[in-house]
């Protein structure tokens, strides 16, 4: 499922959630808590979000492959596993049923502008780590919105940018990308070639792009969707 190995952090959090539970789980969190405590060798998955309906509790999941990028569908192994392995954690009225959760890939396009006395070079490569790194899947999260000033002030710590002057999202969609397509999508959908690949502009709301509790974001080829511009 492309879970990586717990941090300590992770480790001390899921010891006290454990010790609560009491080896039942009794409420949503327990569940979760549960869940990404199960053997990796059963395929653990990268994120999960749980909610209940009618003593049904439906966990949403997301897997990562070996190249480190999201999958839109998990196998029904890792799937089957999960349902196995809560059963006899479960309260006696309790079902669970695992779905997938959506992936929706991005394109960010930034022009910047750079002290004269800088190489451009130099500080348009400064940029892309940092929005790597700002971007990185690790780091992602179900539900986890994009707040365009937080980028703002990651572009604007790199040495010789002067000033950003536009930030631009697209979502991206078909050929290897997710088709899940967000509210805030325009009707600006354009081909970026012959292999099926859409993208349409993303207008912000109060300076955000907003995920839902079943989504997570992903710059899925950072070398070719973080786009800087520089002058």
């Amino acid at each position: 499922g492309g879970a990586d190995s717990q941090t300590v952090e992770e480790i001390k959090y899921n010891i006290a959630a454990n010790f609560a539970a009491q080896k039942r789980c009794v409420t949503l969190s327990d569940y979760i808590t549960r869940a990404y405590q199960i053997p990796g060798k059963f395929g653990s998955a990268f994120r999960i979000y749980g909610k209940v309906e009618d003593n049904k509790v439906k966990m949403y999941i997301i897997s990562k492959g070996a190249d480190g990028k999201l999958i839109s569908q998990s196998t029904s192994i890792i799937k089957n596993n999960l349902v196995e392995y809560l059963i006899p954690y479960r309260m006696i009225n309790d079902f669970v049923e695992i779905n997938d959760g959506k992936i929706v890939n991005l394109q960010c396009e930034v022009d910047i502008f750079v002290f004269k006395i800088f190489n451009l070079n130099e500080v348009k490569i400064g940029v892309l780590n940092a929005l790597k790194d700002f971007f990185d899947v690790d780091k992602a999260q179900l539900n986890q919105h994009i707040y365009i000033s937080q980028i703002v002030e990651v572009i604007r710590r790199v040495p010789g940018v002067i000033n950003e002057c536009q930030i631009v999202f697209y979502n991206l969609e078909g050929g290897e990308y997710s088709n899940t397509i967000i509210s805030q999508a325009t009707f600006n959908r354009e081909a970026i070639d012959n292999s099926g690949i859409y993208r349409t502009q993303i207008e912000p709301i109060n300076n955000a792009i907003y995920s839902t509790p079943l989504s997570i974001f992903e710059i899925r080829n950072s070398d070719q969707d973080l786009l800087v511009r520089v002058s």
